[in-house]
């Protein structure tokens, strides 16, 4: 260029911070500070972005420190530059500063944007009567800051807290969007209301949101299955449509129908998944594995878990292995089970051995599950398979299960008892 002014050094600045090139961002801004050209609000906001990828404190206070140089004491009454400090200085964890800067703002700059900044902050860093504090002083409550302040809530499990925030959020006549229905949705889950959240879904589904929110339609799908409910969940999934449909969704769908022993169906969501040009991920595999497990379709769970390097670039874990081995157990193949514990490439735990022992005690394999047993004694000496065993008969007594209940008593009592050491 024959000649460069402050707007296309802004705009190179912000271009490479877009674009996660931080360091080329800053070079950018060192050859415009030789060039004597004067930085203004747009190149701190340009830089706020790199500051924020760096996630690194310091450099965010040297960026303050240029803002100040920059535009003067005019820097704390600019609106436009306070809300790029409070928003750096929150996301890079400094939430001190970013107090600060709130603090000196002008009343002009303090606009419900920096208040619900300020808020969020707050909530994020679990600093929740803090945030709270500073909500109640808000001269305006917008449904951004109300949603903030909920989230805030449901992120550190206090659940009902943030039902009650939305129900004062509805008292002042504030109207919840698909976001915060999202947030809402999981406070229910957390503190296992069904009222509220069916009144949500009768009230997104009269707005017709859930076509084409796939993720409050996740929400809603793993509400739904949690509470047992599993074809209203099917039906949430159904009605969202395919070009909105997320990866997400269809691992919230497909774990609810391996929770309902429903593998087959699980299958087919995989397969209309990869249809849809989605690419399954590692969650996706977990879940349609252990939907696998559940429903014994040991061929098909070897071909999906055989598939995921080669044909998909996923690496197994230890929750795919320990899917395979539970689904070998569950089939009554309890050596072959055990042999691929022993050939995994992860040291197994004890979730995997406690799997394999409570198949054993069904299928009366007291070799294998005496193995298992020393392996869990091994992760916790003081393990007690005794109160197991009788809670997992327990679990067997009713109605079509009393049998499968009988034989796992007949094996508690026909047991011999170990000798543990001291």
């Amino acid at each position: 260029m024959p000649a460069r002014d402050t707007v296309s050094f802004n705009t190179l600045i912000g271009s490479y911070a877009n674009s996660c090139c931080v360091g080329d961002a800053f070079g950018v801004f060192k050859v415009m500070v030789e060039g004597r050209l004067r930085p203004d609000g747009w190149t701190i906001t340009a830089l706020s972005g790199a500051c924020v990828g760096l996630k690194d404190l310091r450099v965010a206070k040297a960026l303050h420190a240029v803002a100040m140089r920059a535009l003067r004491a005019a820097a704390f009454q600019s609106q436009q530059v306070a809300i790029v400090l409070v928003d750096m200085y929150v996301k890079c964890r400094g939430l001190v500063l970013a107090r600060k800067v709130f603090d000196l703002a002008g009343e002009k700059a303090r606009d419900v944007r920096l208040w619900t900044m300020m808020v969020s902050g707050y909530a994020r860093s679990r600093e929740l009567e803090m945030a709270r504090a500073l909500f109640n002083e808000m001269p305006e409550k917008d449904l951004v800051a109300w949603t903030a302040l909920i989230g805030g809530f449901v992120q550190f499990g206090r659940s009902k807290e943030a039902l009650m925030l939305f129900e004062e959020m509805e008292e002042a006549g504030i109207e919840a969007d698909g976001v915060t229905v999202v947030k809402v949705l999981s406070a229910c889950i957390q503190y296992c209301t069904f009222d509220v959240a069916k009144r949500l879904h009768h009230r997104v589904m009269h707005n017709e949101l859930i076509s084409t929110d796939a993720r409050l339609a996740t929400a809603l799908v793993d509400m739904y299955a949690k509470h047992g409910f599993i074809q209203t969940a099917m039906d949430v999934f159904c009605g969202v449509d395919d070009i909105f449909k997320t990866v997400e969704l269809f691992n919230a769908m497909i774990g609810g129908l391996a929770h309902h022993n429903s593998g087959e169906k699980a299958i087919m969501l995989f397969d209309e998944m990869r249809s849809l040009g989605l690419h399954p991920d590692k969650i996706t595999f977990t879940a349609v594995l252990c939907a696998c497990s559940r429903g014994a379709l040991v061929t098909q769970g070897f071909e999906i878990f055989n598939s995921m390097v080669g044909k998909y670039g996923v690496e197994q874990d230890i929750k795919h292995y320990a899917c395979m081995a539970d689904l070998l157990a569950r089939d009554g193949r309890l050596d072959d089970a055990y042999r691929f514990i022993q050939n995994m490439p992860f040291k197994a735990n004890s979730v995997v051995w406690a799997s394999l022992r409570r198949e054993c005690e069904i299928h009366g394999n007291m070799r294998i599950g005496k193995l298992a047993e020393e392996e869990l004694l091994r992760f916790d000496p003081s393990y007690r398979p005794e109160s197991e065993s009788l809670v997992l008969s327990d679990i067997f007594s009713d109605g079509r299960k009393q049998k499968r209940s009988a034989m796992v008593r007949k094996v508690i009592r026909l047991k011999p008892k170990h000798k543990r050491t001291k």
